[in-house]
């Protein structure tokens, strides 16, 4: 399993936690939220191993850079931060009001990862 395929399952992690944030936002579950707080830490985990993975697969291919070069890069570091964020946040103040609006932006559909594919042309 590669780093492209660990980042494409975890946008649908974070789109579940974003559904059962909402879950406990409109019927007032408890339960549903601690669901969602640690299906949020599962994403995470599994963002910042596919960020590892991206910057040693870069080291296996010759380049080495740290995975901030693109826009897919810098969108999956943006959604890791993002996570890490509401994390603490939720960690520190134990409030889960904001989940729904943090958790959108990393479970909004991210850029196909680049691909050795011919571009058509008009």
């Amino acid at each position: 399993m590669n780093s492209s395929s660990i980042l494409s399952i975890i946008t649908f992690v974070y789109g579940a936690a974003v559904f059962l944030y909402l879950v406990e936002l409109v019927f007032k579950k408890s339960l549903a939220g601690r669901i969602a707080t640690v299906v949020t830490i599962i994403a995470f985990v599994g963002n910042t191993t596919g960020l590892v993975m991206r910057w040693v697969e870069s080291y296996q291919l010759g380049f080495g850079h740290a995975p901030l070069s693109n826009l897919y890069e810098s969108l999956v570091f943006f959604a890791w931060s993002i996570a890490l964020l509401y994390i603490f946040i939720e960690w520190k103040y134990k409030n889960r009001v904001l989940a729904p609006c943090q958790r959108r932006w990393p479970a909004a559909p991210w850029p196909m990862p680049p691909s050795n594919r011919t571009r058509f042309s008009l």
